[in-house]
């Protein structure tokens, strides 16, 4: 069984900071948003998880990082935390993925999102 942690960045207006997954066939949900996060390294917590891959991802250290929830889905444990912050988007630094972009709750609802990214909002934030 596997284990992943994410984070839910949500920005003064209340939107959700989102990954566009590359257009590659050959990797899972491409061409999704997704959250911000990925699978835990050996000897890693959470924590320590969401702190590498946004380094991997956006060169990004946040300093208010706090845990939602925790899913045990079949798959796997994925330890979904939040931080709060405004991100100037022009500067971020993207190694993986197309681009970020911040979205309204009610806009992630309708979209099709990657893996489990739709249950954790709808759980999160109601339906």
């Amino acid at each position: 069984m596997g284990m992943s942690a994410e984070v839910l960045i949500e920005n003064s207006f209340g939107e959700i900071l989102m990954l566009l997954r590359d257009d590659k066939p050959t990797i899972k949900w491409p061409n999704r948003g997704d959250f911000l996060g990925g699978v835990m390294e050996p000897e890693e917590s959470p924590e320590q998880t969401i702190r590498r891959e946004l380094m991997e991802e956006l060169e990004l250290e946040l300093s208010d990082l706090k845990l939602l929830k925790v899913y045990n889905w079949p798959f796997g444990k994925d330890h979904v935390f939040h931080s709060k912050i405004d991100i100037d988007l022009s500067k971020v630094n993207l190694h993986e993925g197309q681009r970020v972009k911040y979205f309204p709750i009610s806009e992630l609802r309708k979209m099709h999102l990657a893996s489990v990214c739709n249950k954790v909002i709808n759980d999160l934030y109601g339906d």
